[in-house]
């Protein structure tokens, strides 16, 4: 899996993007992986994965217009978490 920094996406967004398109990259932020950013292709076939699997492990991948609110808040929660950490790039 190709690897990007949170800053690549602000200097170089359409390679990150075609990556992505491609195949699933991860974003990384102070050498950790934070996030995986994927096709809606990709992410379907997972989420199709998911249902068809289900292994009672109790996780379900959701849409952001589906997803319960409780997992939105968390969603929300861990998303201002990653920003409030990441530097200035003026």
């Amino acid at each position: 899996m190709r690897k990007f920094s949170f800053s690549d996406v602000n200097r170089q967004p359409g390679e990150v993007l075609d990556a992505a398109l491609a195949a699933p990259v991860t974003l990384q932020k102070r050498g950790r992986d934070r996030l995986v950013l994927l096709s809606v292709a990709e992410y379907e076939r997972l989420l199709a994965a998911s249902a068809a699997t289900r292994s009672g492990t109790g996780r379900t991948a959701h849409r952001l217009d589906t997803a319960p609110q409780e997992d939105l808040e968390l969603l929300e929660r861990q998303l201002a978490e990653i920003l409030a950490d990441a530097p200035d790039d003026d």
